[in-house]
Order: structure tokens, then C-alpha cells, then sequence
């Protein structure tokens, strides 16, 4: 793993990377989680060519600055220290109270589904039009099961299969490990996606649940 250390301010990062990419930012002191998103904004200061997905769409991060500085200003002023992932439509930060805020342009959850028991804990949630939100308990995430842990890492697939999801592109990456609860979470919503039916039953449920 190739780090590139940065001259040190109140918010110069330190880069990690993976096979040569951008993967994760560690900042050197806790800041809001405004400032953190304003750096993306003003690349060539701290960060170079290196950005790409949604924290390189300028457009997208002003819009979760806009959006929440008017409906959310609170969650603006959450202390961050650190990226710990990115993808297209989203990007994780670990909170100074060993949380993580994650941030989603779009629902993060497929078909606007339920967070269901098998996903991360979330403890606190929102959105502005397409600008979502939510705080959620930390897991280790791990390129690859341990031996050991096997059996917590079918239990949670056996769990999603068994409520009428399937698995799309479902890595051990997607998983996370909270350790006191010897237990898997899924991290990555996308991964579990309710079989047709299943779909229909649930859009009929909200559909009664909202008259």
C-alpha cells in the first residue's frame, strides 16, 4: 500500500491507496463534515488528479452542501475524521464518535426497500430531494473472509436470501463485522435486492401504509 503524506494544516489529508488507486483519506485533525466536502470542491489543493467518483462530481457535492445546509445544517457540522470509501453514488466518512456517515446520491437502498435487520444499524437518517443521509454503526470491512468468521459470514447471506432477497455482486467487501455482537452486517444495500414478488408485496405494503 503505496501513502502519500501531504504538508500538514488543520485539514491536509493523508491519501491511502489501493493497487495504485485512491481508496481511503485520513485527516490529520477532526473537521465538519462541510469542510471535508468543500476540499472536494478545491481538488488541486489538497488532492491533485486523484479524485474520481461521486467525489470528484462537483455538481453532486455542491448539491449535498445546498440541500443540507438548508433542511440539515446539523449534520454539515458533524465532525469527520476521516474517507473511509467512495463509489459512484456514494461516499463514507468514520464520524469523531466511531460512526459512519454515509452520504447517497439517490436512495441508497434498491427500490426505495426497508432497511431490513440484516443491514448495518442505522441510527439516524434523511434527505433533501435525491440528497440522502445516514448514520450508521462502524464495521470492520474486510477484502476477505478469515476462516474463523465463515460461519457469521453465511449466517448473514442464509439471512438474506431467507427474507426474499437476492444477491447481486455480493463481495466479502460488502460485508461488515461488528465484533461485539460475533456477528455480519451488509454494509452495501445495493447487494440485496427483493426478489419480484417479494417487490410487489412490499410496494403494496407502502402503498396501504401511506393512505
Amino acid at each position: 500500500m503505496l501513502n502519500k503524506i501531504l504538508p500538514k494544516t488543520a485539514t491536509s489529508p493523508v491519501m491511502f491507496h489501493r493497487y495504485g488507486y485512491l481508496n481511503r483519506i485520513q485527516y490529520t485533525n477532526e473537521i465538519s463534515l462541510g469542510d471535508a466536502l468543500s476540499g472536494f470542491l478545491t481538488p488541486d489543493k489538497n488532492f491533485g488528479k486523484e479524485l474520481f467518483g461521486i467525489i470528484a462530481d462537483k455538481q453532486k457535492v455542491q448539491g449535498f452542501m445546498e440541500k443540507f445546509s438548508r433542511n440539515f445544517p446539523a449534520i454539515l457540522d458533524y465532525k469527520v475524521i476521516g474517507l473511509n470509501g467512495f463509489g459512484s453514488s456514494a461516499m463514507a466518512f468514520e464520524t469523531f464518535n466511531n460512526k459512519i456517515m454515509k452520504l447517497s446520491y439517490k436512495n441508497h437502498f434498491p427500490n426505495n426497500r426497508p432497511i431490513a435487520d440484516f443491514d448495518i444499524p442505522v441510527m439516524l437518517h434523511g434527505h433533501s430531494g435525491d440528497y440522502f443521509y445516514y448514520v450508521e454503526k462502524k464495521a470492520d470491512v474486510m477484502q476477505s473472509i478469515p476462516e474463523n468468521m465463515q460461519e457469521q459470514y453465511e449466517a448473514l447471506k442464509r439471512s438474506i436470501l431467507s427474507q426474499g432477497y437476492d444477491l447481486v455482486d455480493f463481495e466479502p467487501k460488502q460485508a461488515g463485522f461488528v465484533a461485539g455482537e460475533n456477528k455480519f452486517y451488509l454494509v452495501d444495500p445495493q447487494c440485496a435486492k427483493l426478489k419480484p414478488m417479494a417487490r410487489i408485496l412490499q410496494n403494496a405494503k407502502n402503498l396501504l401504509n401511506s393512505i
